[in-house]
């Protein structure tokens, strides 16, 4: 009886163990311990963070380990993203204003839209944008008639609507692109807006493509770039 006991409980620890084994496995937890031994943090920070997207740990990372910053640069994201400062700054250092991070930073942007309940909404606004500086379209198919156009740009405060502006423009005969110049300042405007753009008549068998230029606020030639990775700066004002 005993035997029995000792074979069932013998089982069962067995059972747990495995168990917990293909927990640790699948959740990568050998791995990780590797990777904490073998890496120092930055190194670990590197291999798991974005160099040059989102928050671009990455890239401050390296800016860090490079400049040996002795005061603290200040930063700027033009991405919905969390700021990534904490990897260097230091409370026992002073700031230093005329240095900056700028990070995911295009002075004009060219943004996608989706399409949803007939109107075509930007996919997320950045938090620098000064401007709409205008509308691109595209066509699926070169006309053979003129195709007349009203567009509406309209800001969406959460459940608010209000329209910006209004343009009346025409699709000539064998087009397939047209770009509308707006210059539309939205400086002063929520960085929680949205931004949509309706077309009437709609014809949504026939446009391919609504994108969205935009200017953001802050000029390059007013700064020295001091080093620079695909779209992210280390910056001096001038």
């Amino acid at each position: 009886m005993k035997n029995i006991y000792f074979l069932k409980s013998l089982k069962t620890n067995f059972i747990i163990l495995l168990f917990f084994f293909v927990i640790l496995i699948n959740f990568d937890f050998f791995k990780n311990v590797f990777s904490i031994i073998k890496y120092e943090k930055n190194e670990r920070l590197k291999k798991t963070s974005y160099f040059c997207e989102k928050d671009s740990q990455g890239f401050i990372i390296y800016l860090k380990k490079k400049y040996n910053f002795q005061s603290n640069p200040e930063l700027v994201n033009n991405t919905i993203s969390p700021l990534s400062d904490w990897i260097y700054f230091d409370f026992k250092k002073t700031t230093n204003k005329k240095k900056l991070i700028l990070l995911n930073y295009e002075e004009i942007q060219d943004l996608d839209t989706q399409f949803i309940n007939n109107e075509f909404i930007l996919n997320a606004t950045p938090p620098l944008v000064k401007k709409i500086k205008g509308v691109k379209i595209s066509l699926k198919k070169k006309l053979d008639y003129d195709y007349p156009i009203k567009l509406n740009i309209n800001e969406i405060n959460f459940k608010d609507r209000n329209k910006l502006i209004t343009r009346k423009f025409s699709f000539k005969k064998m087009t397939l692109n047209k770009e509308i110049n707006l210059d539309l300042d939205i400086s002063d405007k929520s960085k929680l807006n949205q931004y949509s753009i309706s077309i009437s008549p709609l014809d949504i068998d026939l446009i391919n493509d609504v994108n969205i230029l935009v200017e953001n606020k802050i000029s390059l030639n007013d700064y020295k770039i001091i080093d620079k990775k695909q779209n992210c700066y280390f910056l001096e004002k001038i």
